[in-house]
């Protein structure tokens, strides 16, 4: 794996004409690649939840909200954006000269729009504070549509035309393959930085001190009047108020804005002969895409109405008919009381949980990260095994389909943030149907990591018979056979909640169901108990032959010969395989015992989703760290990880390549 990370060409095989990649520890690599994509990840999750709000709710079609959806827009493409940038970040491009330009075209013309908006939006907050009484006739929402597409229409006009050689001829400037580069001419580099930095945030700059210059006059009149102010004049105070509030929100996004960009421009702006290399600027460019990520941010803490969007959105309520039309601009304070699941429905409907505002916040966002990264992970895990024709072996065969089971997991998660206060929005069969499918995924896993078990049992204790006994038609037979096996047990076992959805439920919005008490104790045997002593017996049994071979091998480490030294390594290499399924088994059982306690516990067997909240989420953590755990002890998914971010899959003939070697 160290040799992996000192291959210095980006195409190999063409040795007298490839560029040289950028040699860093492998550490660093890892830690680049896994935080830029989470990152990445974040933008555009975060982005989309603001474009969905502001596209949706017609009560936040305003002007202002306009502009921060079109900062939204350029922030969720830079999102998308940073992928390219993630792969550049070793110095390679494997997409060609044409893409390489038309990344650099798409990466300037958001920077552009970006800070032709955050204009727009000093504008309209200098209307609003300095002339009120005008502001509804001259900042209109067509005016400030026409603004908007004006804006992106003009800075792609104009990268276009101040990268027109690199679009006519892609790679004239490239020393060699691999490398992206273009090439801007000093004077247009200069009128680009004008243009499109200095003149822009100069009038920022200038807009923002008027406006800070006349909130401070208005809040000492506000002080000195207060007392004696009519209604009428109470009212025009107010509405001074909120403006003010939103001037104080949108100073920090541009405030952010200036911080971020500005070492890009700067490095732009000093750049000898104006050529800007991809790789060069990574650091600059990482921190104008953090930016993008810390908007969404800003708006979560100071805007109530984006919370609320959040919060229906998360909740799938945006599906109702008719939400388009709800006031989320109404007070938040009197939203989080609402005690009704079902406010038309006073008689019949559920009551929620009620918790303080952060609390829910805290909890809503949590959840939805640990969901986000579950099925990201473990998507990576799915991808990289069923692609590399090297890594289908048993073991990991058994590792894809609990891969498989924890990706569900992950977009299982969603309904239960859905549930988290107490109501159900989706109806009676798609109640009972998450019930099953949540069933099936937790028996297929425990059963999945039984699986598992024996496989390290024969590698250990048998290892000379493990090539006949344990192959991947077997692996795939009895994994297979596991998740039928599940579906029909359970689907068993829920057949009167499947055939009558919600026949057990008390109120509107309740999302129940009612396992026999009989039943509920033999799914617990065949589920839990049962496994989990097979498991504990074959790691104990597993345990004591690698105890005993490690005491051999220390024994007659000297006098080994060769013949026996490979074997040595066979089992030391098949010891280390069950050191960290050990983990992952360990991990899993300190997950799931909770869950079951409860389940066993519950009085009448009827299992709630909301009362078992905690003891699920907690079952979808070890989802989300089984990744983790590869990573950590797993070089080849390491290795997997790298070549899936950088796109080096596409490449033909990458399922063949040899991701186990460690040379």
């Amino acid at each position: 794996m160290e040799l992996w990370e000192e291959t210095e060409l980006c195409f190999p095989q063409l040795l007298n004409s490839s560029c040289r990649r950028t040699l860093r520890p492998r550490s660093l690599s890892m830690l680049i690649y896994v935080t830029l994509s989470f990152v990445s990840l974040l933008t555009v999750v975060l982005n989309l939840l603001v474009i969905v709000s502001i596209s949706h709710f017609k009560k936040l079609h305003t002007p202002t909200n306009l502009l921060l959806l079109s900062l939204a827009v350029s922030d969720f493409l830079v999102g998308l954006l940073m992928v390219f940038q993630i792969m550049l970040i070793d110095g390679c491009w494997f997409f060609g000269d044409l893409m390489c330009s038309l990344y650099f075209l798409l990466d300037y013309v958001i920077t552009c729009s970006s800070i032709g908006t955050m204009v727009l939006i000093s504008v309209d907050r200098y209307v609003a504070i300095c002339d009120p009484l005008k502001y509804p006739a001259k900042v209109t929402e067509d005016r400030v549509k026409v603004c908007v597409c004006l804006c992106w229409a003009l800075s792609v006009a104009f990268q276009c035309l101040l990268l027109r050689d690199n679009l006519q001829q892609p790679g004239r400037y490239s020393s060699c393959s691999g490398e992206c580069v273009v090439v801007v001419g000093y004077v247009d580099g200069i009128v680009d930085v004008l243009v499109s930095f200095v003149g822009p945030v100069t009038v920022v700059i200038v807009l923002y001190l008027r406006v800070f210059a006349v909130a401070v006059a208005q809040a000492r009149t506000v002080r000195s009047h207060v007392t004696a102010a009519a209604n009428r004049d109470s009212l025009k105070f107010t509405a001074r108020k909120s403006e003010i509030k939103a001037f104080k929100t949108v100073s920090i996004v541009i405030l952010v804005f200036l911080i971020c960009v500005c070492p890009y421009f700067c490095v732009t702006l000093s750049g000898g002969d104006s050529v800007l290399s991809a790789s060069s600027v990574a650091f600059v460019m990482c921190l104008f895409y953090l930016n993008s990520c810390l908007n969404p941010l800003i708006y979560a803490l100071f805007y109530p109405w984006f919370r609320k969007s959040i919060k229906l959105i998360v909740s799938l309520q945006i599906l109702e008919s008719g939400s388009c039309e709800a006031n989320v601009l109404l007070n938040m304070e009197l939203w989080e009381e609402t005690e009704l699941c079902f406010p038309q429905l006073l008689n019949s409907s559920c009551r929620r949980t009620l918790r303080p505002r952060s609390l829910s916040m805290l909890i809503y966002v949590t959840l939805s990260f640990i969901s986000l990264l579950t099925v990201v992970l473990n998507l990576l895990v799915i991808v990289s095994i069923s692609h590399f024709k090297k890594l289908q072996t048993p073991t990991n065969i058994l590792l894809l389909s609990l891969a498989a089971s924890d990706f569900l997991v992950g977009f299982i998660m969603f309904f239960q943030i859905l549930i988290i206060n107490g109501c159900w929005y989706l109806g009676d069969l798609a109640c009972s149907l998450y019930f099953l499918l949540d069933y099936i995924i937790t028996s297929s896993s425990v059963g999945t990591v039984v699986l598992i078990s024996i496989d390290r049992y024969v590698a250990i204790c048998h290892p000379l018979h493990y090539p006949t006994k344990v192959t991947n038609g077997r692996a795939k037979f009895f994994g297979s056979l596991c998740w039928i096996g599940s579906a029909l047990c359970h689907g068993l076992m829920l057949k009167d909640n499947v055939q009558s959805p919600g026949r057990f439920s008390s109120c509107r919005g309740e999302c129940v169901v009612i396992i026999d008490y009989v039943a509920g104790l033999v799914n617990f045997f065949l589920t839990f108990i049962g496994p989990v002593i097979v498991i504990v017996v074959l790691y104990i049994r597993v345990f004591a032959v690698a105890a005993s071979q490690a005491r051999a091998m220390r024994s007659r480490v000297a006098a080994v010969t060769a013949q026996e030294a490979v074997k040595v390594t066979v089992n030391k290499s098949e010891m280390k395989a069950a050191r960290t399924l050990g983990v992952v088994v360990v991990v899993f059982l300190i997950c799931l015992c909770p869950y079951y306690c409860v389940t066993l516990s519950a009085e009448d067997a009827v299992v709630s989703a909301s009362s078992a909240a905690f003891v699920i989420c907690l079952y979808y953590l070890n989802s989300c760290m089984n990744p983790l755990i590869y990573a950590f002890f797993y070089p080849w998914f390491r290795k997997c990880i790298k070549m899936i971010v950088t796109l080096q899959i596409l490449r033909p003939g990458s399922c063949e390549t040899n991701v186990l070697e460690t040379h």
